[in-house]
């Protein structure tokens, strides 16, 4: 959890250039397809303070289920 908070408070530095957002989208969208990927983002929204991380968790669980 802690690593996804880091890398997507750094996807949204508005000093992050293109190609380090671009590596980390891929990570992103690696995350969202791996079976049962709900069952973190569901832990995330309870224990997570993020507004990235709480986001990015409901994004995920909106588009895949």
């Amino acid at each position: 959890m802690k690593n996804y908070e880091m890398m997507l408070t750094e996807f949204y530095d508005a000093n992050s250039s293109n190609a380090v957002k671009l590596c980390m989208q891929v990570e992103f969208d690696k995350f969202g397809e791996r079976d049962k990927c709900w069952v973190q983002c569901c832990y995330n929204l309870e224990n997570s303070k993020n507004q990235y991380l709480l986001m990015f968790s409901l994004n995920i669980m909106e588009v895949r289920y």
